[in-house]
């Protein structure tokens, strides 16, 4: 049981039920009373568990969406924010993981997962500035869609809205009917609270690939309050 307990603390970045029971115990008195007092508990866990599984299943975008549902019950559970930031390193949004992380430890600073996590998404992030550094100098001489589209890519994944939305423009320039492109600018101003520029961006994807529901449900996304 105890080297478990170590495999899953120092070498997987996911909390299992087993671990999750284990830091109930032990994490001091606020949440040691709402284990033992919270009927709904067991909902808790039974969310860890299920992000845990999506997880080594490979599903890294249901592990998000579980670890979600879980904590508009359980607002700012540790072991969710944790689950679902590892997912997200997996998927590349970066920016995204290390709020989640830094959340996690702003309420929790003993959290050793989370800080080996923490210092996984940090590794990654300074890949990508390096891969984004490359590809910089290559669209100097390549001059090509496929390199701006991959910068742009590489720049949303750190949360770099600004140089995102330049490098898929940049991209545009040489093929304007690209659904795709569009959509991904709308997402950049969706997170830089531009929501005008959004809809725009999302209603030109959509008028370009009318059959693709994501871009409908964005435009829907860009009227949520």
């Amino acid at each position: 049981m105890l080297i478990l307990i170590f495999f899953l603390l120092f070498i997987s970045p996911i909390v299992y039920l087993v671990i999750h029971r284990t830091l109930i115990i032990s994490k001091g008195k606020d949440i040691s009373t709402r284990e033992l007092k919270t009927p709904t508990n067991l909902t808790l866990q039974i969310y860890v568990q299920k992000s845990s599984n999506m997880f080594n299943r490979g599903l890294f975008d249901s592990c998000i969406i579980v670890c979600q549902e879980g904590l508009s019950l359980f607002p700012g559970d540790y072991s969710l924010l944790n689950n679902m930031a590892v997912a997200m390193i997996k998927t590349g949004r970066f920016f995204e993981a290390k709020e989640h992380l830094v959340k996690t430890l702003a309420m929790d600073n003993s959290f050793v997962l989370a800080k080996n996590n923490l210092k996984w998404c940090y590794d990654e992030i300074t890949a990508v500035e390096r891969k984004i550094q490359k590809r910089t100098m290559e669209c100097s001489t390549l001059n090509n869609k496929e390199l701006y589209y991959e910068l742009g890519q590489l720049y949303y994944s750190i949360g770099k809205f600004t140089e995102s939305i330049t490098a898929y423009r940049k991209a545009l320039l040489r093929d304007s009917s690209d659904a795709t492109i569009y959509n991904n600018i709308g997402v950049s101003y969706m997170f830089q609270h531009k929501r005008d520029s959004a809809l725009y961006n999302f209603s030109k994807a959509a008028t370009i690939d009318t059959a693709n529901i994501l871009y409908q449900n964005n435009i829907q996304w860009t009227k949520e309050p």
